[in-house]
């Protein structure tokens, strides 16, 4: 969370309700279907990730974010960098 701030996000939402479900497909996971309708609405300007295999629980959910953080304009950060999607190369 410190980090966004240091971007100067003002708000910040942290999401870990999906911790401790199984990455089995089976299970809901509400934490990463808040995180797809806030991008969506176009409410999120970056997602951060300090893991993003806990985040995106396989690649095609993994692909889904990345896709819609490129049409809504939303960079990905992690520890190496700031990343935009719709940049073929980033």
């Amino acid at each position: 969370m410190s980090s966004a701030r240091q971007y100067g996000f003002q708000t910040v939402d942290v999401i870990d309700d999906d911790l401790g479900i199984s990455a089995s497909g089976s299970a809901a996971r509400p934490g990463f279907e808040r995180l797809v309708a806030a991008l969506c609405s176009g409410e999120v300007g970056a997602v951060f990730c300090l893991e993003v295999s806990r985040l995106a629980r396989n690649g095609r959910d993994w692909h889904h974010v990345l896709e819609i953080c490129g049409m809504v304009e939303a960079r990905v950060v992690d520890h190496d960098g700031v990343y935009d999607p719709r940049l073929r190369n980033d």
